[in-house]
């Protein structure tokens, strides 16, 4: 199904799983991921290492119910804000597309 959307997915491809294991698309991509050769990581379940297990990993495809991606977003903006950075510094286009998201 994805390739024919033109998704490619093989090794040194990753998926990020911020679901619960038991929730049918969860499986579903991880062994969507796993047939097509992909790595397959999973979060340490708390929210304040949330960000930190996404850099790590730097996932090509992220798993994740709606309210994981609100507080992911949440902290990307504290983080960015506690750093004194200013969004006045990031082109037009990639700030619409974050806030957008």
């Amino acid at each position: 199904a994805l390739t024919q959307r033109g998704v490619s997915l093989g090794p040194g491809d990753y998926l990020l799983s911020l679901a619960p294991a038991a929730r049918v698309f969860a499986r579903v991509m991880e062994e969507a991921a796993l047939g097509a050769g992909c790595a397959v990581g999973f979060w340490r379940g708390t929210q304040r290492t949330m960000l930190d297990d996404v850099q790590a990993l730097e996932p090509t495809v992220l798993v994740a119910p709606p309210h994981a991606l609100t507080k992911l977003v949440q902290h990307i903006h504290t983080e960015h804000q506690a750093s004194g950075n200013s969004y006045g510094k990031v082109p037009y286009t990639q700030r619409w597309l974050f806030q957008a998201a």
